[in-house]
């Protein structure tokens, strides 16, 4: 199972630059290689030599697999407007189907997997482009000792930079191990059996009490009989 953490980003001027430029120039990127991929291109074999993009070749990586993505996820829904639009053309209906229009990244960002990325002490590290070469740069960041402890443990997953009002900032996904149903479930069932045990054996002591109750009472009702004939026949002796 994956979750992500957020983290915050305190970065110098020159920083700050260096990653808006990037962000910027990520979504530029992809979203060029969806328009020439709708428009009939095939990027399926793409690589960063076939990628003109002022990014490190890692984060060109990563634009050329999210466009892909982005791709695929375009052509089912097209291909979903193409079969209601048979159905409906067959069915003589006058209900028009739009066609899905092709995605376009609007909000400044850029991904970097796992490889490409370290958390070490207070800071966070990954590559931008500076003069043309691919430099790694040290943002440095404000982490709960939680957040310390959780990425020390965990597998790391991508991470995503990104805007998050007027501040820029890293979301990291991390893996976990997804929890046992049977193991969380077995608590609860030995309670639900122990409260009904409980239940029953004070149901069984309320009764078993009331069942005493009941022979004390008809064995009192047979002594008032006994004495009650005892005294007859004392009073008809001579």
């Amino acid at each position: 199972m994956q979750l992500s953490e957020t983290i915050k980003l305190y970065m110098t001027k020159e920083q700050k630059s260096l990653v808006v430029m990037t962000m910027n120039e990520y979504i530029n990127t992809v979203n060029s290689l969806v328009s020439a991929a709708s428009n009939g291109t095939s990027i399926s074999k793409y690589t960063t030599a076939d990628v003109k993009a002022s990014l490190p070749s890692a984060l060109t990586n990563q634009c050329i697999r999210d466009a892909r993505s982005i791709v695929n996820r375009y052509n089912k829904d097209c291909r979903k407007f193409s079969a209601k639009n048979k159905k409906t053309a067959n069915q003589k209906s006058n209900i028009t189907i739009k066609k899905p229009a092709v995605p376009v990244l609007k909000r400044p960002c850029c991904y970097v997997n796992n490889q490409n990325f370290k958390i070490k002490d207070n800071c966070i590290e990954f590559p931008v482009l500076i003069n043309g070469k691919s430099r790694r740069i040290a943002v440095r960041t404000s982490m709960t000792d939680n957040q310390k402890l959780i990425f020390a443990n965990a597998k790391h997953g991508t991470m995503r930079i990104v805007y998050k009002g007027s501040k820029i900032v890293a979301q990291v996904v991390y893996e976990v191990n997804e929890p046992d149903i049977l193991t969380m479930a077995v608590p609860w069932v030995l309670t639900l059996v122990l409260n009904v045990l409980r239940y029953h054996i004070h149901l069984m002591a309320a009764l078993s009490s009331m069942a005493m109750v009941v022979k004390i009472n008809i064995c009192a009702g047979i002594i008032n009989i006994f004495a009650r004939n005892q005294a007859k026949l004392k009073s008809l002796m001579p």
